[in-house]
This record gives structure tokens, sequence and C-alpha cells, in this order.
């Protein structure tokens, strides 16, 4: 996949517009976006000029803050995206500070095969895409998620299936360049040269624990007089999505087991519950609409000079960033791409004290 130097997002923070999807959108040939030269004339985009390490490095900080101003505004995210142990005070309904909830709960990775072996050519006849053949009992394709060998850089696939218990995997050879190879020098990667790409993967199976999503929380102080351990102390909770656009849940006491919910009694303890914690799963579900929006903010914040080799490419983003004839200023700039962005959100915000704006 095109991958961002480690280190230059917030450790916490994941792209909800992926650099493959960027290349996609933009129509970028996929082998030049990856800093890989090809030379065989059988890859035609709108913009072939080869990038660097750095040039994704670029976008990758431009989207990172486009996505932070929208969300900021918005109050849910782009894409949906886990939210892992938020705490709330103890209250009935619950309202949930990110909206256009989806699910409750937490996600859980299991392994399905590591270390996957890919064949990259055979005979000097190059794969392309390379396609992984793996055994399972998972059902669902999108459960199904691949990884740099030993690492948690996701590798996105142009296509997953399922038959007769083999997952099929089809990635396009670009996407496996080698993180250790280095793209940011001249000349490039070669793209007929296998060990300028990976060799192996990590296949594993990511979905949503329901049993992991809810909890009571007693605090470590508030039992300390009742023969409990001065420890916290918490209880599994049912909860119901009440309203998915506001994220409202109510809840009650309840245990999850093999798919089905149990009523249960709450805990004999000597005072009220702290608070209720919460991982849920939230976000904007998929839009091209949206992932233009990001795209087209994300390039008025890109620096205003731009490597002479990618010249070719300027008419991608340099229109965004011209100044708007009708000088409305927003919170975003005054750029057509800011405005563009800015209009949309402020029809798209989830509103506050019960009122909130049309859905879009």
């Amino acid at each position: 996949m095109a991958f961002y130097t480690p280190g230059m997002l917030p450790g916490d923070q994941v792209l909800s517009l992926s650099l493959d999807r960027y290349q996609e959108l933009m129509r970028i040939c996929p082998c030049a976006f990856n800093g890989v030269l090809r030379t065989d004339g059988v890859e035609c985009c709108d913009c072939d000029v080869v990038w660097l390490q750095s040039d994704r490095d670029a976008i990758a900080i431009a989207l990172a803050q486009a996505e932070e101003m929208r969300e900021r505004e918005l109050g849910y995210h782009l894409a949906p995206k886990y939210i892992e142990d938020e705490d709330y005070d103890y209250e009935r309904p619950l309202i949930l500070n990110r909206k256009h909830l989806i699910s409750i709960g937490s996600q859980v990775c299991t392994d399905i095969q590591l270390n996957a072996v890919l064949v990259l050519s055979v005979l000097g006849v190059i794969n392309d895409p390379v396609v992984a053949l793996i055994a399972t009992t998972v059902t669902d394709p999108d459960e199904i998620k691949v990884y740099y060998h030993g690492t948690d850089i996701e590798i996105h696939p142009t296509s997953v299936t399922i038959a007769g218990g083999i997952a099929t995997i089809s990635i396009p050879r670009c996407r496996l360049v080698d993180p250790d190879d280095t793209t940011n020098c001249d000349p490039p990667l070669a793209y007929g040269t296998d060990t300028n790409f990976v060799t192996a993967i990590d296949v594993k199976r990511c979905y949503d624990d329901p049993g992991d999503g809810a909890f009571l929380v007693w605090d470590s102080g508030c039992c300390q007089n009742c023969g409990v351990a001065l420890a916290e102390v918490t209880q599994q909770l049912y909860p119901r999505i009440d309203d998915k656009r506001t994220a409202i849940i109510k809840w009650q006491i309840g245990t999850y087991s093999g798919g089905t919910w149990t009523k249960e009694c709450c805990l004999a303890l000597n005072c009220t519950p702290t608070g209720i914690r919460i991982s849920y799963l939230s976000g904007r579900r998929s839009s091209v609409a949206t992932e233009i929006e990001t795209i087209r903010l994300a390039h008025t914040l890109l620096p205003n000079i731009i490597p002479d080799r990618l010249d070719l490419c300027a008419g991608c983003w340099k229109g965004d960033q011209v100044k708007d004839p009708s000088n409305l200023f927003t919170p975003y700039g005054d750029s057509r791409g800011a405005i563009a962005a800015w209009m949309s959100d402020s029809r798209a915000k989830i509103g506050w004290g019960g009122k909130t704006p049309r859905v879009r």
C-alpha cells in the first residue's frame, strides 16, 4: 500500500481516507504513486510522474489536517472508526460524543494466516495483481484484513472473495513495495525487480465484539467499605441504539455469550456507579462526495511550493487553492476547495438541544 513515514502523524491517528484511496480518486498511476518506475507502457493514467516518499508524507499530513478540521466541525468521523473505552457520566439514556453511531462493541482481530507467502513472478513472468489463496472459515469478505508481515500497516487489496473455504485476495503489485526500500531517491524502484516488493503478508479477521462494548464503572474508592477489593469494579451492560444519527443509546444490565444477551441484576454494592465506559464504531458511511471534499480541502493545505517533478500533476490540486471570487470566508479558508467543503459540512452538522439540521 501507499504508506507515510512512521511517526509522521500522531500515533493514534488513522486516516479516514487512505493514501491508496487518494491515488484511486485522483487517477494517479498506482506504481508511480508508490515510487515505482514502470517502463512497459501498460500503465496509463492522468499523472504518471513518479512520487517520492516525501510527496506522500505531504499528502498524508494535509489529509490528516483536513479530516481534523472537518470532524471538529461535524462532530463525527468521516468514515467508520472505533472509539475505545470512552468514559461517560452515569446517565440514562446516554448520548455519545461521536455521532452517526454504527454499532457498540470493540474491534477484535484474530490471525487467519501469518507470513503467507506471495508469488511475485513465475519464470520471469510478473504477477500483477498478486493473488493470495488463504484457507479460512470466515464467510464475510469485509472482515478480512491484510497487513505487512509483522506490522500493523494495512495493505488494501483491490478485491477479496470467499468460496469453498478459500479467500482469494488480489493486491496490485505496486502496493507491495518493501517498506525497507527507500522511494525517496533517484532512480526510482524498478517494477520488474522482485526484491523491491514484500514476499509475505499477514491475513487477519477483524470484527466487532458486542460483548466488549459497555460497562458500568465503580471507581476504586466508592466501595472500600463493602467487602470489595480496593480497585475499580465493572459490570457488563446490554446497550441498545435508540438513534444512530445522534448517537443516543439506552441500556440495561446484561451479559453477552454466544451471540445472546441475558438480563442480570446490578451488583450489590453500597454506592451508585460512578460512570459508564463505552467502546463503539461510528462515522459516516462510505461516500465518494465526502472523500472528494476532504481531498479538495487537503489540497488547500499543501505547501505553496510543490516539487518541480510534480508540475505535470499541478492541475490535480491548483484549482482548489485558488481564492473563490465570492470573497466568502469560512473557518476552513477562502479558497475554492475550502469553501466547497465548508458549504457541505455546514449542512451536515448534528445539532444540539434536540434540534438537528435536515438529513443530508
